[in-house]
């Protein structure tokens, strides 16, 4: 899942900027540190299985994270 760098960044809009957070924001290079903030945009779609016609499954899907906060002294 992509990782990109919110910190202190021009400010991104919702809903017009989710489906192009990779040209708004830059990639961050490594994991988001522990004790971060950030923002996850995921979807969840609700199907039925022909397997299991009289169940409702459900599909969750991380599309990409947007760190807003870290302690800059944890990050390399």
């Amino acid at each position: 899942m992509p990782v990109y760098d919110a910190r202190g960044k021009k400010p991104f809009t919702l809903p017009n900027d989710l489906g192009r957070m990779g040209t708004v924001l830059k990639s961050f290079p490594d994991e988001p540190p522990e004790g971060s903030m950030a923002l996850v945009a995921y979807t969840v779609t609700s199907y039925t299985a022909a397997k299991f016609p009289d169940d409702v499954s459900l599909s969750f899907n991380l599309l990409w994270t947007a760190l807003l906060a870290a302690d800059d002294s944890t990050i390399g």
